[in-house]
């Protein structure tokens, strides 16, 4: 006579259930790395004026504005621009101004610059004034004003 062996049903479970894990968590890792890949984000460093600098993000810079984290922030803009619009606790010091108020720019905070968009000449002047006067703790708003406003911050006048 033959015998059949039993079927481990609860065994058969099991691996269809360790199974069906390994394949939900496979498709969350690729709709998220499809996800990450979208998003725009800044690289950690560019080049401004022949030096590398380092580079903060809008939403890193909002989170900080928000929290009220020790972030020196400054408007590389004319005047006339920073009046039509600039980032809170933002302070003007147009290009031309900054080796003569320099002492303003305090040592002991995060400083982060920013201009009108991605082909701002005024950060790599500035970068280069700051890099020459020993500054360490210094970054460039990725994007300036434009980059701002397009990830739906708002500005202050």
């Amino acid at each position: 006579m033959i015998r059949l062996k039993k079927i481990n049903y609860k065994k058969i479970i099991k691996m269809g259930t360790v199974i069906a894990s390994f394949l939900l968590i496979f498709l969350i890792g690729l709709y998220l790395g499809s996800y990450l890949e979208k998003r725009k984000v800044a690289p950690l460093k560019i080049n401004l004026g022949g030096l590398e600098q380092s580079v903060i993000q809008a939403d890193e810079l909002r989170s900080k504005i928000k929290w009220g984290k020790e972030v020196f922030i400054y408007d590389l803009r004319p005047y006339e621009q920073f009046d039509n619009g600039h980032l809170r606790t933002a302070i003007s010091i147009p290009n031309k101004e900054l080796i003569g108020r320099i002492g303003e720019i305090p040592r002991e905070k995060e400083v982060v610059l920013y201009c009108q968009n991605f082909s701002c000449e005024e950060a790599g002047e500035a970068v280069m004034i700051l890099d020459t006067a020993k500054y360490k703790n210094f970054r460039v708003l990725f994007g300036g004003v434009e980059e701002w406003t397009n990830v739906g911050n708002k500005l202050v006048k």
